[in-house]
């Protein structure tokens, strides 16, 4: 083998491990960030609560206390609207103390100056239930 020869096969080693070292930093320099949100969805996690033990006594056609609970009004009717039982809002996003609709279905409405009995009445929600709505309200309320 020449000298010439010799000089371009290095220069082609050191050329192909040069560009094989850009190529490995440059898929180290831009990591991918995977987001996982494991929040409360109103949609998928509350408003199913509200189906099976809330829509029958607050429907748009028997809304007690006037309060509908339906699918596409329940956002509405909860979040920073004032309770007609006590001055708390019903949702107050991001605090879950001073949100009444909490109080009531825990059955501490009470101590919040409400009135009424617990809800819903005929089977209170169980523990679980009152977690996810507490998280829910925690974590800003949020309508998704």
């Amino acid at each position: 083998m020449s000298p010439s020869h010799i000089y371009r096969l290095s220069l082609l080693i050191i050329l192909a491990s040069l560009t094989l070292n850009v190529w490995v930093e440059g898929c180290k320099a831009t990591p991918v960030k995977t987001v996982v949100k494991n929040g409360v969805s109103f949609s998928r996690d509350i408003q199913p609560v509200f189906d099976a033990k809330c829509v029958n006594c607050h429907r748009s056609t028997n809304a007690r206390a006037g309060l509908v609970l339906e699918s596409g009004a329940a956002y509405r009717d909860l979040v920073n609207v004032v309770s007609e039982q006590s001055a708390l809002p019903l949702v107050t996003p991001g605090d879950a103390e001073k949100s009444y609709l909490l109080d009531k279905v825990k059955g501490t409405h009470a101590t919040k100056g409400g009135r009424g009995g617990l809800m819903p009445p005929a089977s209170p929600l169980p523990q679980e239930q009152l977690d996810l709505i507490a998280r829910w309200i925690a974590e800003g309320a949020s309508d998704n």
